[in-house]
């Protein structure tokens, strides 16, 4: 009774720990880029509000294309030679916070290493 306790327990669980995310998908951490940066940014439940993206600390959120339908965002950034950050931050829909939205963000560390002619 008790090992069916348990696995009960885990199928509650597991999907809730996937269940609101938002990542930077490009660049990854650690990448190496050459030319323009085709940066994405995606998140797997419903945006509420808007969408705040920072690189190097600057705001670009202006120069991002929100797909809302597919849950992403896009653009394409020049920029100069060496490392840079970008950070994404929003509020998203949470059926499982009692109907509030859940504060996320994420960040990705990459480098830029010649522009493009």
């Amino acid at each position: 009774m008790l090992r069916y306790r348990a696995i009960a327990a885990m199928l509650l669980v597991l999907p809730l720990a996937a269940c609101t995310s938002l990542t930077v998908a490009q660049p990854t951490n650690g990448q190496q880029i050459c030319g323009t940066v085709s940066a994405v940014v995606s998140w797997s439940s419903d945006l509420q509000g808007s969408l705040l993206v920072l690189r190097d600390g600057n705001n670009v959120s202006q120069q991002f294309n929100i797909d809302s339908a597919n849950r992403k965002a896009t653009a394409a950034l020049d920029m100069p030679e060496g490392s840079h950050s970008l950070n994404a931050s929003g509020s998203f829909s949470c059926w499982y916070c009692g109907g509030s939205a859940s504060a996320l963000s994420a960040s990705s560390n990459f480098t830029t290493y010649c522009k493009k002619k």
